[in-house]
């Protein structure tokens, strides 16, 4: 969920490339997103570092690809970190993970794959979306 909401956050829905995105736009309001605490006792923490470090995606023509196992092979060469196969296919999984949202979230109307905790805005926020919803 961390990459995903990393993705919606750093995308600018249905706008130029130049464009500021959703983390833009909140830090420009003066609010900081909620992120997931990091957690010492998640064994896996260490591959989402590790998918910032890589790319999360490859340049391919018009866009990005989630990275390769040749690219990740690169890498482990490159740092000397070597990764166990389980280590390798999850990183290759976030980096799809991480491009499937980015190219969801384009869409203005695409909510945060983890909402905050809610308040009182948050609520009527998204009981105006859903009313909308319903009427279409």
């Amino acid at each position: 969920m961390y990459v995903r909401y990393s993705a919606w956050l750093n995308a600018a829905p249905d706008k130029p490339d130049d464009a500021p995105t959703r983390l833009a736009t909140m830090r420009e309001h003066r609010k900081e997103p909620e992120y997931l605490p990091d957690h010492p006792d998640c064994i896996a923490i260490h591959i989402v570092s590790y998918l910032w470090e890589v790319g999360p995606g490859i340049p391919i023509g018009m866009g990005l690809a989630p990275v390769t196992q040749a690219e990740i092979r690169h890498w482990q060469d490159n740092t000397g970190v070597t990764l166990s196969a389980w280590e390798a296919r999850a990183l290759r999984t976030l980096s799809a993970e991480y491009l499937e949202e980015a190219h969801l979230a384009k869409n203005p109307a695409r909510l945060a794959p983890w909402p905050p905790i809610p308040d009182k805005s948050t609520r009527e926020e998204v009981s105006k979306r859903i009313r909308g919803v319903l009427r279409s």
